[in-house]
């Protein structure tokens, strides 16, 4: 169940770079490397239910906030306090 992902681009931009002459002694110059306009990746199905799990984790946290948020910023909210009953002798 893994996806096949393939991209292609207007630009090489794949694989591009520069390659120096004289690695150490770099303004010597450099050539340009061309690129490929065409790449292909594979996106295991573990991987792509662990980005999902994640997703899930990160919405109910920003749900949970705001949730929270919005109680205590609430014109109609009510503040509760818990009474307890002291006994003095």
């Amino acid at each position: 169940n893994d996806h096949q992902l393939d991209l292609t681009f207007a630009l090489p931009l794949f694989g591009d770079g520069i390659e120096y002459q004289n690695p150490k002694k770099k303004g010597n110059g450099y050539r340009v490397i061309e690129g490929s306009e065409h790449t292909s990746t594979v996106i295991s199905y573990a991987e792509e239910q662990e980005v999902h799990k994640e997703s899930r984790r990160k919405g109910r946290q920003r749900q949970s906030a705001e949730r929270i948020k919005k109680t205590l910023t609430s014109p109609n909210s009510l503040t509760t306090y818990r009474h307890q009953t002291v006994t003095v002798e």
